[in-house]
C-alpha cells in the first residue's frame, strides 16, 4: 500500500502493533509527527484490540482531531468507524488469530 508512496518521495514509516507491542514513546513519536495514518488491511475486530491493548486508541484520537488523514484499505478503512459490515467474527479465523498462545494476540 505504500509502496507509491515512496516512489514519489513521500517519508513513509510503519509501527506494527499487530505483532509486536511498541514502546509508548514510538508510538507517540510516530503518530504526532504523522500527516496521514494509513491502515493496512486484515482483521478488523483484531486491529481495533490491538489498538486498545497498545494504548493506541487516544493517540489516533488526538491525531483525527489535529486533522489527520486516517485511512486505509479492507479492515484498514473500517477501523475508523463505529460499526460496520464485517467477517471479522468468522469464528474459524478469529478463533485462530485471538487464540493463538503466544505473541501479540495473547497479549494482556
Amino acid at each position: 500500500q505504500t509502496a507509491a508512496f515512496v516512489e514519489r518521495g513521500v517519508r513513509v514509516r510503519a509501527l506494527d502493533v499487530a505483532c509486536t507491542t511498541p514502546p509508548a514513546s514510538d508510538v507517540a513519536s510516530m503518530v504526532d509527527d504523522a500527516d496521514v495514518i494509513l491502515v493496512s488491511g486484515g482483521n478488523t475486530l483484531f486491529a481495533v484490540d490491538r489498538w486498545h491493548r497498545v494504548q493506541l486508541v487516544e493517540p489516533l484520537r488526538a491525531a483525527m482531531e489535529r486533522g489527520v488523514v486516517l485511512c486505509g484499505g479492507s479492515a484498514g478503512a473500517g477501523c475508523w468507524f463505529d460499526a460496520l459490515h464485517s467477517d471479522s467474527m468468522d469464528p474459524n479465523w478469529y478463533r485462530d488469530v485471538m487464540l493463538a498462545g503466544g505473541g501479540a494476540a495473547a497479549d494482556k
